[in-house]
C-alpha cells in the first residue's frame, strides 16, 4: 500500500515542506522556528507519517474544480461494480473546517502574524487515476503536488522580514526561486507548490457486500462504497481529520 502511505506522508510532512520553502530567504532565527513549526506538525493528529490509514489534505483531480464534489453528505452503502479505470476528484474531510485548520502558516506562533489581515489556504493537486480489474487487482498511476497560498498584513511583515523599508521591499524579501510573492493592498500573498510526487502502485482488492478492502492481509483499508451514474464514492474507516471519503469518476 505505497500510495497510501505516501499520501500520509504528504500530509504529515506538509507544513515542514510548505515552511522550507516560505523562509528559505529569511534570516537564522526564522529559519530555526520554521523548522521547529514543522517538526512539530509531523506528529500531528493524523497519526504520524507511519500510519497506513493516512493520507493527503482535500484536493481536486485535474478536469474537476476544487471543492466541487465536496462536501459528501448523505451517503448511503450501495455496492456497485467497480471494474474500471477511475480518475481521482477529490478526498473529501468529513469537517471541512477542522481539515482546513490543518493548515498552517510557517510564522504562527508570531502574534503579530495571526488574526485579521493573515491567511492561509492549502490544497492538494492530484492527477491520479485507479484501475480495479476483474481479478482484484488494483494499480494507481499519478502525480500529486501541494499547493500553499499564504497572505501576511504589514505588521507580520515588519515582524519576519525587518530588512524591508516599506510592505512592497519586505513582501519582496520573502520571495525566492520556490516562493512566488507579490505586493497587494499593504499585505503580501505568497504561493508555493512542491514538486510532483508520482504515485506507481499495485496492489490487491476485494468487495465484501457494500464494503471494499484494498491491500494484503495485515496492511488493509476498508471502506463502505457506492458506485452511481459513474461516481464512486468510498467511504473510509479508520480515516485522519483531513479526508473521510475517496470520490472518483469514469
Amino acid at each position: 500500500m505505497r500510495y497510501v502511505r505516501a499520501m500520509a506522508r504528504s500530509r504529515d510532512s506538509f507544513s515542514a515542506v510548505v515552511l522550507a520553502m516560505a523562509i528559505a530567504a529569511c534570516g537564522d532565527d526564522d529559519a530555526a522556528h520554521a523548522r521547529d513549526a514543522g517538526a512539530r506538525d509531523a506528529g500531528s493528529e493524523t497519526g504520524g507519517p507511519d500510519a497506513a490509514h493516512d493520507a493527503g489534505p482535500p484536493g481536486a483531480g485535474p478536469d474537476a474544480a476544487a471543492g466541487s464534489v465536496c462536501p459528501v453528505t448523505d451517503f448511503v452503502p450501495c455496492g456497485g461494480d467497480v471494474q474500471g479505470v477511475w480518475r481521482v476528484l477529490d478526498f473529501c474531510p468529513e469537517d471541512e473546517d477542522a481539515a482546513a485548520a490543518l493548515c498552517q502558516s510557517p510564522f504562527d506562533d508570531r502574534a503579530e502574524c495571526v488574526g485579521d489581515g493573515n491567511a492561509q489556504t492549502c490544497r492538494t493537486l492530484r492527477d491520479t487515476t485507479m484501475e480495479w480489474t476483474e481479478d482484484g487487482r488494483l494499480s494507481i498511476r499519478g502525480t500529486t503536488r501541494i499547493e500553499a497560498t499564504y497572505r501576511f498584513d504589514d505588521a507580520c511583515l515588519a515582524v519576519v522580514a525587518p530588512s524591508g523599508s516599506t510592505p512592497a521591499e519586505r513582501c519582496a524579501a520573502l520571495a525566492n526561486d520556490r516562493l512566488a510573492c507579490a505586493s497587494e493592498d499593504g499585505g503580501c500573498v505568497c504561493t508555493a507548490t512542491t514538486e510532483p510526487e508520482p504515485s506507481d502502485d499495485d496492489t490487491v482488492y476485494r468487495v465484501e457486500g457494500n464494503d471494499l478492502v484494498i491491500g494484503s492481509a495485515g496492511d488493509e483499508v476498508v471502506g463502505a462504497y457506492c458506485v452511481e451514474d459513474d461516481v464512486l464514492t468510498l467511504d473510509v474507516a479508520p480515516h485522519p481529520v483531513s479526508w473521510r471519503y475517496w470520490v472518483l469518476a469514469r
